[in-house]
């Protein structure tokens, strides 16, 4: 089920040809995003926001808001 995140859903940005990657986005209230991902050999969580405040993150992705999909899965 959490492999469809990669192939089709919301971290297709985290795919990687001939590896099966399977992973959650979250992204609570716009402040924060995070991405957890695994494969057989390697397990991964990616945070991505302000350490100092919790500032929402509305435009920080080429204009669009942060999630857990975009650079957390990028990452």
């Amino acid at each position: 089920m959490l492999q469809n995140v990669v192939k089709h859903g919301t971290a297709t940005r985290a795919q990687i040809p001939n590896v099966m990657v399977a992973g959650k986005t979250v992204r609570p209230r716009l402040r924060h995003a995070w991405f957890v991902a695994w494969t057989k050999e390697y397990t991964v969580a990616v945070w991505v926001g302000y350490p100092d405040e919790f500032k929402p993150m509305k435009t920080e992705f080429q204009g669009e808001p942060v999630s857990g999909g975009t650079y957390p899965a990028s990452i």
